[in-house]
């Protein structure tokens, strides 16, 4: 609501600003009203769809039991895409993860179970195994549609201010005795 919010507030503010100062003003303010409204639109939009797919990948993900696989998750979501194209990689590649991951489990955690707790392992790595086979997929779809749609607010935002993500100056390295 915040990014329509700033749109609608442009589309009416720029235009405004812009014939005050004059006619040809008023037409580059009209156009940087409607740019404005679009752009938070759009944005706005995918980040609505990026956090409610997040949370439901998350809260799904977290019924296969698996913590070697949540952690693995939790390093591919810190990564973020620069733009749509990267997002749709990311997102296609949290797709074949999943499959991968759900389809190699249903063998693996068995094996693994037996390996840590003996024959009671084999029981619940069964579980786990059978759990993310269903999960695993269902998670990594809903993983790249948010990839996908941060990707989209990415592209719609890159021209925007932001704080310099560069280092302004280099690490000094302190020495112990």
């Amino acid at each position: 609501m915040k990014h329509l919010a700033v749109g609608v507030f442009d589309l009416i503010d720029k235009p405004i600003e812009g014939f005050v100062k004059g006619p040809l003003e008023g037409g580059f303010g009209i156009a940087k009203g409607a740019g404005s409204f679009l752009k938070n639109t759009v944005a706005g939009t995918f980040n609505s769809v990026q956090k409610i797919t997040g949370s439901f990948a998350t809260g799904i993900s977290s019924l296969s039991l698996d913590d070697e696989y949540l952690s693995h998750r939790e390093k591919a979501k810190m990564k973020k895409p620069k733009h749509a194209l990267d997002g749709l990689g990311q997102g296609a590649m949290s797709i074949l993860t999943g499959i991968e991951k759900g389809l190699t489990g249903v063998f693996l955690k068995p094996v693994e179970g037996y390996k840590k707790s003996g024959w009671g392992g084999i029981f619940k790595g069964s579980i786990q195994g059978i759990a993310g086979l269903v999960v695993k997929p269902v998670a990594g779809i809903f993983d790249a549609t948010s990839k996908t749609a941060e990707g989209i607010k990415n592209t719609a935002t890159h021209f925007d201010e932001k704080p310099c993500e560069k280092r302004q100056r280099f690490l000094r390295v302190f020495y112990n005795k």
